[in-house]
């Protein structure tokens, strides 16, 4: 009877453990995502323009 109690609570210890990973990676993956489109709305600095407009008139070579 022993055993199967405290195998019981083995197990809802791996449950509770799995949703905690569960939610953990859930938060990084919205962190990320926001982080994500944060940059992509920043401006391009001038000079990263610049490099790029010189890549268009020279055919990207």
């Amino acid at each position: 009877m022993i055993e199967n109690s405290q195998k019981g609570a083995r197990t809802a210890d791996a449950v509770a453990s799995r949703r905690e990973v569960g939610a953990r990676g859930a938060a990084l993956g919205r962190d990320l995502r926001q982080m994500y489109r944060d940059v992509t709305q920043e401006p391009i600095p001038a000079e990263f323009r610049k490099l790029l407009e010189q890549l268009d008139s020279n055919g990207g070579k």
